[in-house]
């Protein structure tokens, strides 16, 4: 008998034929292993050994071929829990809400704060108010910017002492002062800087400023020998151990001192042209915001003098504590516009004295108050963002709450004034383009013409652009509830 080898007996198509019926044979093999591993673990669970690390991971699984999927999952959902337990957010004891009895003039549904591109932004402030209402250590620094509107400090005053009361919340220091009385225009009622001598005054509405101005948008210099400020902040709770005095020797060597209790207190921080021109009897480091004075105590009122000769140009004064709390500082220029706090060259350079993590943007009154042909809202948000971005490159993390412009008449006229609604919306376009929100004042008092009812109402003055003291804290308190609202939503 004749024997064949395999490649004899096999013609290639038949071996294509066996090669794929072996493949086959080993792929329902494979298949009938797989099910009576599946078979196994369904019904004798109980006789399995120990599992392995990675079935610790994933106990009670049916199927052992999805272990991974199952791990991939119980991860994501660990760091999904890591993540909402960090951003949890708590309210404070007690939290009420202001009341609003002027309900019926108010176009209530409007009262909010409207976000459109989201909340993002407003996360980490919201995680610092949860902190400071737990009782940590933080310090909350607001700066409400404006014109009019918030030079007398009001509305802006109302804010203050709404966010300082809350249960949780305290009382840190008062913000940004300025010596509105000593240049001779209206100041803010919680504290009270008197002068003696003379002082010039210089504003950021000029349009050709002779001193250089900074956040206060404002300058009060002198160069008499007896001139004086005696600075008293009204609230004891906002007692202070360090005094900034913000401004420069622009002529001869004319420097500040805070007197205390009758001694006389150096800075222990100056402007570096300062302390170039008195390297030899001055101790001080250097300050790039002006002069710093530690006082031995706190204390609600000292006084400031000046040694030496010259001209000294004051821009501001700010106190402050190491206590946690809500800073609330305001600025505002009777008249002031974007472009006049564009003016302001030391603006940037000032304002770490204060590092906002919130700005409360409130121009735009005096930027569109005329006729409907004499408003470009381009224009207008080009200049408000050389305004915004100084801030924010001082602090990119400030979240910023835009107040649109309220409802009006065209000033000193009895005309409404139609410009005011293209402005408000340029507003709510800056609120989106920077990521933050808006207060519609504009829709609350009802939109255009909504000024008369509110003139009716007491809410406003018979000039139809500025508020009574009832409706500027009105406004106070809707933004004030506004505010805490979105936090309580958000937290819930």
């Amino acid at each position: 008998m004749t024997h064949l080898s395999i490649n004899e007996a096999f013609t290639p198509s038949t071996k294509r034929i066996a090669s794929r019926i072996a493949i086959l044979l080993v792929c329902a093999m494979t298949y009938a292993n797989a099910i009576a591993q599946t078979t196994l673990l369904a019904g004798k669970a109980d006789e399995l050994p120990a599992p392995s690390v990675v079935n610790e991971a994933v106990e009670d699984v049916p199927n052992p071929w999805d272990r991974v999927k199952i791990i991939k999952k119980k991860k994501a959902a660990a760091k999904k829990k890591k993540r909402k337990k960090a951003t949890t957010l708590v309210m404070p004891e007690d939290f009420e809400l202001k009341f609003i009895d002027s309900l019926s003039i108010v176009n209530a549904d409007t009262a909010r704060l409207i976000f459109p591109a989201g909340h993002k932004r407003i996360m980490p402030l919201y995680a610092k108010l949860s902190r400071l209402f737990q009782g940590q250590n933080e310090r909350i620094s607001f700066l409400h910017l404006g014109d009019s509107h918030i030079q007398a400090d009001v509305v802006s005053g109302r804010m203050r002492q709404n966010l300082s009361s809350m249960a949780g919340s305290s009382y840190a220091d008062r913000g940004l002062l300025f010596p509105f009385g000593a240049i001779g225009t209206n100041a803010p009622w919680d504290y009270k800087i008197t002068s003696t001598g003379r002082w010039d005054k210089t504003r950021n509405i000029e349009r050709s400023p002779s001193r250089p101005m900074g956040i206060a948008g404002a300058v009060a210099a002198t160069s008499d020998p007896s001139a004086s400020l005696t600075i008293n902040v009204k609230d004891e709770r906002w007692a202070f151990d360090t005094l900034h005095i913000l401004g420069e020797t622009t002529a001869g060597a004319k420097t500040p001192l805070v007197v205390l209790d009758g001694q006389a207190y150096s800075p222990i921080a100056v402007p570096a042209s300062v302390a170039s021109a008195s390297a030899d009897s001055i101790d001080a480091e250097i300050s790039h915001t002006g002069f710093v004075f530690q006082l031995p105590r706190e204390t609600t009122t000292c006084q400031v003098v000046f040694e030496g000769s010259g001209t000294f140009d004051l821009r501001g004064l700010v106190p402050t504590s190491p206590h946690p709390g809500i800073i609330y500082s305001a600025t505002g220029i009777n008249g002031a516009t974007c472009t006049s706090w564009n003016r302001c060259q030391k603006f940037a350079e000032e304002l770490p004295t204060i590092c906002p993590d919130v700005l409360v943007a409130a121009l735009g009154t005096n930027d569109a108050n005329g006729r409907a042909d004499s408003f470009n809202p381009e224009v207008f948000k080009a200049n408000y963002r050389k305004l915004l971005d100084k801030i924010l490159e001082v602090n990119p993390d400030c979240f910023i709450i835009f107040v649109t412009n309220n409802d009006c008449y065209i000033g000193g006229s009895r005309t409404w004034c139609p410009t005011t609604p293209a402005s408000a919306q340029a507003i709510r376009e800056l609120a989106a383009e920077y990521h933050g929100c808006y207060f519609d004042v504009f829709e609350i008092m009802g939109g255009s013409h909504g000024t008369d009812r509110w003139v009716s109402a007491g809410l406003q003055n018979t000039d139809h652009v500025h508020f009574t003291a009832k409706g500027y804290n009105l406004l106070g308190d809707l933004l004030f509830n506004a505010l805490m609202i979105d936090y309580e939503e958000t937290a819930q």
